[in-house]
């Protein structure tokens, strides 16, 4: 019984104390925790729990001396936080595998570019896909500042413009993209369009269109 009760304390001393700051797994530093700010402070989280059943249950015992338990400790740690180094590009891989949309947009009527314009905003951007709208042949024209932006029907409580969605879409980090080679057929350049768009080559294009890891949806 003595034996026991002074095993026992020694297992409550080697308690490690609680943390000084506390990693939520809705937080990371403060800011809003993306996908792999996530799986780093749950991974930090379970490390150290981990190293507080350890110290407590097991060194404890095979190392009674203080001097030794701390010294286990700081290995475990450092050999957690090595692999938890290791482990950080497998998140970021997985967060950057979310296939992107290349959306290729030929026609200057609004009711299937308001449609367009709206799947690759609502549907696709705001659903953490890369996002690109290519806009070429007649299209380019829906881009033109010196030209009425048409209101489509979809849009028309809410007053916005086919150049609005246009706008709001670039503004929540999408690309707009447009055909060089349609633009001059149509007596364009870069300054007569709207202000954001990208005037497109191929490499930029080349870029979307190959990529393994983007579809690609005509209108």
């Amino acid at each position: 019984m003595a034996r026991a009760r002074i095993l026992g304390g020694q297992r409550q001393q080697c308690g490690l104390r609680p943390p000084l700051v506390h990693v939520r797994k809705a937080t990371f530093l403060g800011e809003e925790a993306s996908s792999q700010q996530w799986f780093m402070s749950s991974w930090l989280e379970n490390c150290y729990k981990l190293i507080h059943v350890i110290s407590t249950y097991s060194f404890c015992e095979m190392f009674p001396q203080f001097r030794w338990r701390t010294q286990m400790r700081l290995f475990i740690l450092k050999m957690l936080l090595a692999v938890s180094v290791l482990l950080s590009p497998i998140a970021a891989s997985a967060q950057d595998s979310k296939p992107g949309l290349f959306v290729n947009l030929t026609t200057d009527d609004t009711w299937a570019a308001g449609k367009a314009i709206m799947f690759a905003h609502e549907k696709s951007l705001k659903s953490g896909h890369k996002t690109a709208i290519w806009m070429n042949v007649r299209a380019v024209y829906l881009a033109d500042k010196k030209r009425p932006s048409h209101i489509h029907g979809l849009m028309a409580e809410k007053g916005t413009s086919i150049q609005d969605m246009l706008s709001a879409f670039m503004a929540d980090g999408g690309v707009v993209i447009m055909c060089q080679a349609c633009s001059a057929a149509a007596g364009l350049d870069e300054g007569d369009y709207i202000d954001g768009v990208q005037m497109g080559n191929f490499p930029l294009v080349e870029s979307w269109l190959f990529d393994p890891n983007v579809k690609t949806l005509s209108w």
